[in-house]
């Protein structure tokens, strides 16, 4: 087993409502807050909610939520305009996992003279960050316990993993009725994302017993209720509990740094700009066949406690892990193939270098080829 490394940026606040602490949290901070967040909650009525809590408390409030599937480092020239003529002084990202990512990089670049190449590039510099607030409404992030986050660069559509400084996330507000507006087929994806990485992280070679205990509770939460969670939308139990899966989910991912299935659903997902939680339901099955992960009592061990958490009778003993998720992603109706997205199979092996990148700069180092050949099995 790996060593371990346990740090979590800021303090993490969890619970049904705790979204209306934001005020208090923020005026922490300063009274100018940039407020980020996905396009798409001016129509659930979520960002203007957040807004009326923050003004409430007597904070001004600028509101960027220009950022769509296409966002990538010319929007986030855009936000950061936006702060340092605003001169604002605290950071609030409100969305998914592009939102929060594109929130650290704004914090990140509108506290120094740079540009998001500095960013981009890892360039650090050990200057001051904006303080940043983060507020997940999203069930999946593998990012959010973590000061890093994945970015598009816009030129080249190449993707990497960015750092913030240490420090730089002072709040995360984890509440799961923010999560109660995400369409079904979507909690679905989002579930199985979450489920899936969570097992990567249990088979992988950075595993832990923390790593394990974290990937354990998080893969039988989601087994336990998976179907329930997507069909009862306003249930706050269940939502709940899908949040709590969520985060001991990311709170493995945060000690074993970046996986080879995550990073490569999440670079296609990007290069293609279409959804990454998509991409993660297909590639996975392909990686678990793969001898990237050759580890048969770890690969046993992981079908078993599917199989036991879902209680389905279609089950066998025989049935190995990949077979159990292409179960699952029958059932509930889940993309199969890379394929039926629509993207070109001549370009995979542009993802498959750019996976191969990220990965290298991490604890380990897996050739473009391997990658190649899961996404080409996955066409």
């Amino acid at each position: 087993m790996a060593e371990i490394k346990f740090e979590l940026p800021g303090s993490l606040i969890f619970g049904n409502k705790e979204v209306l602490r934001i005020g208090s949290e923020a005026s922490m901070w300063g009274e100018r807050v940039l407020l980020i967040s996905d396009a798409v909650h001016r129509s659930t009525g979520t960002l203007d909610h957040v807004k009326d809590i923050l003004e409430k408390k007597r904070l001004k409030v600028l509101v960027y939520s220009d950022i769509h599937s296409s966002s990538s480092t010319f929007s986030i020239e855009d936000a950061v305009s936006l702060a340092r003529s605003s001169h604002t002084q605290v950071v609030i990202g409100l969305g998914g996992v592009r939102a929060l990512s594109f929130a650290k990089a704004v914090a990140f670049v509108a506290a120094g003279e740079g540009n998001i190449d500095d960013f981009f590039t890892d360039t650090i510099n050990k200057r001051q960050i904006l303080p940043l607030i983060q507020i997940p409404t999203s069930i999946r992030d593998p990012f959010l316990l973590t000061e890093t986050c994945f970015l598009t660069e816009s030129r080249q559509r190449t993707s990497a993993i960015c750092h913030l400084p240490p420090g730089s996330t002072k709040q995360i507000i984890v509440d799961p009725t923010l999560t109660v507006s995400l369409p079904a087929k979507y909690t679905l994806l989002a579930l199985m994302e979450v489920l899936l990485s969570s097992l990567e992280a249990y088979i992988g070679k950075q595993s832990s017993f923390l790593v394990e205990t974290c990937a354990l509770d998080a893969i039988a939460k989601i087994t336990g209720h998976m179907g329930a969670i997507a069909e009862n939308q306003g249930d706050l139990n269940l939502r709940k509990i899908a949040c709590e899966a969520a985060v001991n989910s990311a709170l493995a991912l945060s000690m074993t740094g970046p996986l080879p299935g995550l990073m490569l659903a999440y670079t296609t997902g990007s290069y293609f700009k279409i959804p990454r939680a998509s991409v993660s339901s297909i590639i996975y099955p392909y990686l678990f066949d793969s001898p990237l992960y050759n580890n048969a009592d770890k690969l046993n061990e992981a079908a078993s406690l599917l199989k036991k958490g879902l209680k389905w009778d279609s089950f066998t003993e025989s049935d190995s892990l990949s077979s159990v998720l292409r179960s699952m992603i029958a059932r509930f109706k889940l993309p199969v193939r890379l394929g039926d997205l629509k993207i070109d199979s001549d370009e995979l092996s542009i993802c498959s270098d750019i996976a191969e990148t990220i990965i290298s700069k991490g604890k380990s180092s897996i050739g473009a080829d391997s990658f190649f050949e899961i996404l080409r099995e996955a066409y």
